[in-house]
């Protein structure tokens, strides 16, 4: 994963060969880990699952942030998508593992690639996507621990910026996005409630007597 972080920093032309080679690489590692590892060898599976997931994250926040390649709203979308991936071989595999090394990951790559001085709301917008699938997820399996962390990480990440970036022009910019972590904050209790009386309900007994 670092090794693509790297190389999407370094200076040079031919950015959509850059693309193509990171989300090849990305998507490579997942299918060889799904297909040809999982079966026999968990843990090395979940790990080319998540560092897949991070330079799918990473290739894709630098053809918006970076590149110029595509506009905010589709590397919104392929975040959304890689962020579903995630979720859904993490709630497959049963692994907080998975969860846990892409959250990390996600937040590794925000901080090596963005300049969140000069594209905050590209930046911002990256750690939504991937907020949004952590949250999904804690509510799902019950990993709390794991929004936790998504919310310190990413009140950490707001907080720099703000007291590296903010100016007057930023203002409103920033109050959306406190806002927005906030409202996040406070509907997490909400949703563990619920899913926890969700869980407490049995379900009713559908064997008929005959």
């Amino acid at each position: 994963v670092l090794a693509a972080v790297f190389f999407f920093r370094s200076s040079g032309d031919h950015s959509w060969l850059r693309a193509v080679i990171g989300l090849g690489s990305g998507l490579a590692l997942v299918v060889v880990a799904e297909r040809w590892i999982a079966a026999r060898f968990s843990t090395p599976a979940s790990a080319l699952d998540a560092a897949g997931i991070a330079i799918l994250y990473a290739t894709i926040y630098s053809m918006h942030a970076r590149w110029v390649l595509v506009p905010l709203a589709v590397a919104f979308a392929g975040m959304l998508v890689v962020t579903a991936a995630a979720v859904h071989l993490a709630t497959r595999r049963d692994s907080m593992f998975i969860a846990l090394l892409g959250l990390l990951g996600g937040f590794v790559t925000a901080y090596l690639l963005s300049s969140a001085e000069n594209s905050p709301l590209a930046v911002f917008t990256y750690l939504l996507a991937l907020s949004i699938g952590i949250a999904w997820l804690a509510a799902r399996k019950g990993w709390w621990l794991l929004s936790a962390l998504s919310v310190l990480l990413t009140a950490i990440y707001e907080w720099t910026w703000a007291l590296r970036a903010l100016d007057v022009g930023h203002l409103p910019l920033a109050a959306a996005i406190f806002g927005t972590a906030s409202a996040s904050l406070s509907a997490t209790p909400c949703v563990k409630n619920a899913s926890l009386a969700i869980s407490m309900i049995e379900p009713p007994n559908m064997n008929v007597n005959r």
